[in-house]
């Protein structure tokens, strides 16, 4: 039984074929009285429901905005190019300039419809490197230099979302939320847009003589299982908690997560190798205290449960 609490209304749903999307379909398809327009604009949707209507639109087209837009409660966006960091290393610029195109006219065509709610997907990147960022922090120094351009746009949007939701005649509330790295089913898995995780699920099932990382094994990483963060946002949606950074409540060593999933794929851990990276080591965490205060019943999947869906959806979907 879906248990899932979202009051009756509209809601329009961008980037509604990705893992979030996906995700967030998942959590709310066949409820009662809210009605879903997804909105993709290549792949359609991977769940369907009696309240869920697929559209493909061109986000940065105005006149297709404004056909879906109108009579709308709330907007989730999850749409975006992807920019891991093997992408920004090979063009840090052309990330930043389609997203730039793709924000801009979405959130600007949010406030001209009269969307009363907006739920922007932040990220972290605009935190400087700091040991603990609290949400009042983010705007406080430069980003590491690996994401300052993707770090300086995403507080731009920010800041940009901010003002309209404070406009004197106008107003759009807008609910900033920052995430920590999202992993889980219908993740990216090939090529340079899969992220740390499905990276290395996907480099395991090969099941090569050595495995080489580089990078050492006692960085760490916060991870956040997708269904989690799909939660937290339905959770917040009535909350006056914005921005607010979500993640699990502890992070963990580059190498606990790789032998966790070298265990999970029965890959022996002996043979993954750490050599030393070239790049600049980036140290900073941030903080989950106002998640805590906010969500204080939300109990997160454990990284040994989230790693496990996703290494079965991975082995059943695989190329």
């Amino acid at each position: 039984m879906n248990s899932v609490k979202l009051k009756k209304g509209n809601y329009v749903v961008f980037g509604s074929s990705g893992m979030i999307g996906t995700h967030f379909l998942k959590k709310t398809n066949n409820l009662e009285g809210v009605n879903i327009k997804a909105i993709y604009f290549q792949n359609p949707p991977k769940v369907k429901g009696r309240n869920i209507r697929p559209l493909k639109i061109d986000i940065t087209k105005s006149e297709d905005l404004k056909k879906i837009l109108k009579s709308t409660d709330t907007v989730f966006n999850f749409a975006g190019k992807l920019a891991t960091s093997k992408v920004l290393m090979k063009d840090s610029i052309t990330p930043i300039y389609y997203n730039i195109k793709i924000f801009n006219n979405l959130i600007y065509n949010c406030w001209l419809n009269n969307v009363k709610n907006f739920v922007w997907m932040s990220s972290t990147t605009g935190y400087s490197e700091k040991k603990i960022n609290k949400e009042e922090d983010f705007f406080t120094n430069n980003p590491p230099k690996n994401w300052y351009g993707i770090g300086h746009m995403t507080r731009f949007f920010e800041n940009f979302t901010t003002y309209i939701n404070n406009h004197p005649t106008k107003k759009m509330k807008s609910i900033i939320v920052r995430p920590s790295l999202i992993y889980g089913e219908y993740d990216h898995f090939y090529g340079d847009e899969a992220h740390f995780i499905p990276s290395i699920i996907e480099k395991i099932s090969k099941n090569p003589k050595s495995l080489t990382f580089y990078g050492s094994p006692n960085e760490k990483r916060n991870i956040i299982y997708a269904g989690d963060v799909i939660n937290i946002l339905l959770k917040i949606l009535s909350k006056n908690c914005s921005p607010i950074n979500i993640g699990y409540y502890r992070s963990f060593r580059l190498s606990d997560i790789i032998q966790k999933i070298c265990n999970l794929m029965n890959f022996d851990y002996k043979k993954v190798v750490f050599k030393k990276s070239k790049n600049k080591k980036i140290e900073f965490e941030f903080s989950l205290e106002k998640m805590k205060q906010n969500l204080s019943s939300f109990e997160p999947t454990t990284i040994d449960e989230g790693l496990l869906k996703t290494i079965k959806w991975f082995e059943k979907n695989k190329k």
